[in-house]
């Protein structure tokens, strides 16, 4: 098992940090993954208002890369 809570959003390259966890563990093992969310509704809302994405602004400057669901499908 790994887990990485509130980390992947810190790194430039979070493809990359998957693809390693893929590469380290066998299948049907766990994997347990946090992030801040920001395709939520009071982020999209944020991000309508103001044009900045919510967790990733200047109040947070090392929350250098926004994650969506996306990526994970």
């Amino acid at each position: 098992m790994i887990a990485s809570v509130e980390v992947i959003e810190h790194l430039e390259n979070p493809t990359a940090f998957l693809r390693s966890i893929t590469r380290l563990l066998k299948t049907n093992v766990w994997r347990f993954l946090t992030t801040p969310s920001v395709e939520n509704v009071p982020a999209r809302l944020k991000f309508l208002r103001r044009g900045e994405i919510r967790a990733m602004d200047k109040f947070a400057p090392e929350h250098v890369t926004p994650l969506y669901l996306d990526l994970f499908t």
